[in-house]
């Protein structure tokens, strides 16, 4: 057993420790390929010292064990927030997307550090050699948290993964700005909106599993899901009154519904977009407009009628159709007699005389 013991140690030297709770070497071999050791020494000074930085940061941090690929979005449209473009996240393993809005490309350092913050340190970052994500500071990070770096090679998309991922991101959120009738400066709500669809819809690559559950191994409850589709009409309590605003304003106000909060709040937290104050808000108590008369109507005053006044004609500008058999003494009937093709018509007529049958007759004919 010791010469077990002593074979273990020679071959992983700091084992000596582990092997006074297993004197299995095996147990000690396994142990090693089940860990990570990103730091083989631990500093053990003489002098006891204050520390206001942890030494080691890549053991304080969540680990996803995962490469992820990652690319910059652009947009012609100043989305709301001021964002001009995003930045994509998308698990090579998990296929679990992220995107946080920057201003420039220059934000990028700032989009990783929220990354491993919310979703763990990746083993390794996929990028395009673009400036911002190949600086100084992204190596600083890597080296930090022990992070592999690698970058496709120029005029190759392909070989990054997030490229697919965003194209497939850029086609469900034109078809949801092309149905719901939202503005374009909503886009980056509306590619939220589908990266947490996404994330929470089962894929065959993952066994028929969502990439929420292959990242944080919980299984997603998705009841919010379905109740709500982007850009719909919905009631919020007025926020911008009180009490003394009795009966001049309604209790309600008017808000788009435009997607999931995260972060904010209990599970079922949605956000609205004010459109007369132009301000996102986060809300939890929602009301649905299922049918008219559940509308406030103070909040959502019903649209100016359509002015009919054009369909008004006289009897004279209608079509005059009805006409004797030499052609004169032409009569206007009242009504497009268009309206009538394929329909048939039932008239009430006596029957003639001499027929010995004096009940009404009932017609019917077949307008070609």
């Amino acid at each position: 057993m010791m010469r077990a013991v002593y074979s273990a140690t020679e071959k992983f030297p700091k084992a000596r420790v582990i092997t006074k709770s297993y004197a299995n070497s095996d147990v000690v071999r396994r142990t090693y390929d089940a860990t990570t050791r990103f730091y083989r020494s631990i500093a053990a000074p003489t002098h006891i010292k204050q520390h206001h930085k942890t030494s080691y940061p890549a053991c304080n941090v969540h680990r996803r064990n995962e490469a992820v690929a990652t690319d910059t979005v652009f947009a012609d449209v100043t989305a709301w927030g001021g964002w001009m473009c995003a930045q994509l996240y998308v698990g090579r393993t998990t296929r679990y997307v992220s995107l946080y809005g920057c201003k420039t490309d220059g934000q990028f350092v700032g989009t990783l550090q929220d990354e491993i913050r919310y979703r763990g340190a990746m083993n390794e970052l996929i990028s395009d050699r673009a400036q911002a994500e190949v600086s100084n500071r992204v190596a600083e990070i890597l080296r930090s948290y022990v992070i592999k770096g690698w970058q496709s090679e120029p005029h190759h998309h392909n070989q990054n993964y997030a490229e697919v991922c965003i194209r497939d991101v850029k086609k469900f959120t034109n078809w949801v700005l092309n149905t719901s009738g939202a503005p374009p400066e909503a886009w980056f709500l509306a590619m939220k909106y589908v990266a947490y669809i996404m994330n929470r819809t089962a894929r065959s690559v993952l066994c028929w599993r969502t990439p929420h559950e292959a990242l944080t191994g919980q299984t997603p409850d998705v009841s919010e899901l379905i109740h709500f589709k982007f850009w719909e009409k919905c009631l919020i309590k007025n926020y911008q009154t009180d009490k003394k605003n009795f009966p001049s304003k309604s209790t309600e106000i008017l808000v788009h519904w435009v997607g999931y909060a995260e972060h904010v709040g209990p599970y079922a937290t949605y956000l609205v977009w004010n459109p007369e104050t132009q301000v996102l808000l986060y809300r939890s108590e929602i009301k649905k407009i299922t049918s008219p008369s559940e509308d406030n109507l103070r909040a959502n005053p019903p649209s100016d009628p359509p002015d009919d006044s054009s369909n008004d004609t006289v009897a004279s500008e209608l079509p005059q159709v009805v006409k004797s058999r030499d052609g004169t003494n032409v009569i206007p009937i009242g009504f497009d007699p268009t309206q009538l093709i394929g329909r048939s018509v039932f008239t009430s007529s006596k029957t003639p005389k001499g027929s010995g049958d004096s009940n009404n007759c009932m017609y019917v004919c077949m307008c070609v």
